[in-house]
């Protein structure tokens, strides 16, 4: 579709197109010289700053005079209409409220702009007949495309106006059904008003119930090709309209419902009221009794309105033995009118097959002597002859249920590990030096004499790093069908167990270097227990030779009970000034019993591969699978053997 622009609602940089190039030009140099030039000149050089200032400014001029002309200016208000150098003139869109009698064609051919105030019919008075206010004029709502305001004259309606659908529930959501077309709209002062025809169809039956229940009571339109400026509505096409019971619009509701509604009699049911009440009293049942017991089944209104006056029960025929023939064919019973007759039932693995010989359907009289019987005996119980269904003859056919991974407890962490001094390992050989005698300052006495000196020696440091790895070969069925959480399960564990090994490793290297001290024997604090006494004695050591305190201390956990003998009781009064405090104890199998390890954490270095564990994974072809693998690399040292300590104690007995 061509879009062309009327001569006099060009604006001012369609009838001047020069003017407005030469205006942005120099505007777009002044804003670019200053910021682009200076960059490229750093950059690229003088020649290429040039170059590209000039190539925008050209670009600019280039664009601007392509948006003078009128056909983009005229295709910039109908489909971006921000964009344009003027808002879209809205003359020809015709306001709803204003009372003008015609209606006027769109650009859209069979799309009709509404114009007058006065209602277009296009109805028969024989249809059923539901109308109300569709849209409200200059209200918010709610609606699929956020909250938005409809204006009068920015709803246009096909000229046909039969080709407006009414809807049960909106198109495209679950349970839609069309149920009617439009008859008539009314431009009023408040809102679109519409008139609609119920088809005479089983769901046009259930829609009219709907809303004479007021449960469906409301409208909600649905437009097509919507134009907006914001939240505001400028132009779109009304194609249905939907029965809803939660409109956008709170005051879209229906205002008047013409239709004619047949209820169900009761000859059409199955067992009508004066059938069950007669059933009753041929059975024996008194005319009180029988309407009695017709209440917990019908209506009270349509029991009043049966006469029984003049009823006499039928005499049953007396019993007669049966001739010694073969049965003659039972004829075929007539199906009524919207019977299915029923499937063969489903038995499940296992059970046995249960054959019925005949379907068997009861009358009205058998019924109602069924019921009266029941009445009479209520302690009564009547069971049916069933086939036994039980739980193991079910199982195969119960579905199993998918558990996931059963919980193992919280995934265990590194605990001593964080306690080190910890670096980055940058090569799979480490090398290094400590001092073993230290260089030392003394006094000097100064006037030219020597100054102090000292023998100083190191010694060189030289190992390889750990290596972890641990990888299984996984069926690739995980990956086939999706089995997300097996497969992200299996990496948690590995992860789990790289943790494990490695923070056990570290414990086992500080027990095979700590440095051995001499305990303080227990005579000299009886109330103390010895594994105190020892944390003390290395807390003292350590500060001595390193000035730090020690970060952690390592023991056994057989020697934990030691720590019961010391109670509030016999607690020291200067406890605290020892700076010792049981909390710091970690229980490591490692530990000998009667051990106890104090370490300073720069003494000891944990060296790791960033990354690590390093996640590998290969395709096996051959075998129909997937490998996974997972890699570590690890180190340790003794920075300072003096601040890695070991004392033995006695524990208690």
């Amino acid at each position: 579709m061509s879009h062309r622009l009327p001569d006099d609602d060009a604006t001012t940089q369609v009838r001047h197109p020069s003017r407005a190039v030469v205006r942005s030009s120099v505007a777009a140099t002044v804003g670019i010289v200053p910021l682009l030039w200076p960059l490229v000149n750093r950059e690229l050089g003088p020649i290429w700053a040039t170059v590209a200032v000039v190539s925008a400014v050209a670009g600019n001029a280039v664009i601007t005079r392509l948006l003078a002309y009128p056909g983009v200016e005229a295709w910039l208000r109908e489909m971006l209409p921000s964009l344009a150098a003027s808002p879209p003139d809205r003359r020809d869109r015709l306001d709803l409220s204003a009372p003008l009698p015609t209606v006027m064609a769109s650009d859209g051919g069979d799309v009709v702009m509404l114009d007058g105030g006065g209602a277009v019919h296009a109805s028969d008075t024989d249809e059923r007949i539901v109308s109300g206010l569709v849209i409200p004029w200059d209200k918010q709502g709610n609606t699929t495309a956020g909250p938005l305001t409809i204006p009068s004259g920015a709803v246009r309606v096909p000229a046909d106006i039969t080709r407006v659908k009414l809807m049960f529930k909106h198109t495209g959501t679950e349970g839609h059904k069309p149920v009617g077309r439009a008859l008539s709209y009314e431009g009023r002062q408040d809102g679109l008003w519409m008139t609609f025809s119920i088809a005479r169809t089983p769901d046009g039956d259930a829609a009219t119930q709907q809303v004479a229940e007021h449960v469906f009571d409301a409208f909600s339109a649905e437009l097509r090709k919507v134009k907006q400026d914001g939240t505001r509505v400028t132009d779109s096409i009304l194609t249905a309209v939907a029965l809803v019971d939660t409109p956008a619009f709170a005051d879209a509701r229906v205002h008047t419902l013409k239709a004619q509604y047949t209820p169900s009699t009761q000859e059409n049911e199955t067992v009508n009221v004066k059938a069950f009440i007669q059933s009753l009293m041929a059975a024996g049942a008194s005319a009180e009794t029988a309407r009695a017991k017709a209440a917990e089944f019908y209506d009270a209104a349509d029991i009043a309105a049966v006469d029984v006056t003049g009823f006499i029960a039928p005499t049953s025929p007396a019993p007669t033995s049966p001739a010694p023939t073969s049965p003659a064919p039972a004829a075929p019973v007539a199906a009524n009118a919207g019977y299915t007759a029923p499937l063969a039932p489903v038995v499940p693995a296992g059970l046995p097959q249960h054959h019925s010989p005949a379907i068997v359907h009861a009358s009205a009289f058998d019924a109602a002597q069924t019921i009266l019987d029941l009445s009479r005996n209520r302690d009564q119980v009547v069971h049916a002859a069933l086939a036994d269904i039980t739980n193991s003859g079910l199982t195969d056919a119960l579905p199993p249920a998918w558990l996931g991974e059963l919980w193992t407890g919280p995934a265990q962490t590194r605990e001593l590990v964080t306690l080190l001094n910890t670096k980055p390992l940058r090569s799979w050989r480490m090398q290094g030096f400590r001092w073993k005698d230290r260089p030392l300052v003394a006094a000097y006495d100064g006037d030219k004499t020597e100054i102090p000196t000292n023998p100083v020696s190191i010694e060189p440091y030289e190992s390889e790093a750990t290596r972890w790895a641990g990888g299984h070969d996984l069926d690739r069925k995980f990956w086939d069908f999706g089995d997300a959480g097996i497969l992200a399960s299996y990496w948690a564990a590995m992860n789990e167990s790289y943790a494990i090994v490695t923070d056990a490793a570290a414990g086992a290297f500080i027990v095979a270097n700590a440095k051995v001290v001499a305990p303080i024997a227990p005579t000299d604090a009886p109330n103390v227990p010895p594994i105190v006494l020892a944390m003390y004695a290395a807390k003292n050591s350590v500060k001595k030779a390193t000035g730090t305190n020690p970060s952690y201390y390592l023991a056994n956990p057989a020697d934990q009970l030691a720590l019961l003998t010391l109670t509030a009781s016999n607690k020291p009064a200067f406890w605290d000034q020892l700076g010792v405090d049981p909390s710091m104890l970690l229980w490591r199998d490692q530990v000998p019993a009667g051990t106890l390890i104090a370490g300073a954490k720069p003494a000891t270095t944990f060296w790791e591969l960033p990354g690590s564990p390093l996640r590998v994974e290969a395709e096996h072809l051959s075998h129909g699978g997937r490998d996974r693998a997972m890699f570590g690399y690890t180190g340790q040292t003794i920075d300072n053997p003096d601040g890695l300590v070991k004392i033995a104690f006695t524990p208690a007995p």
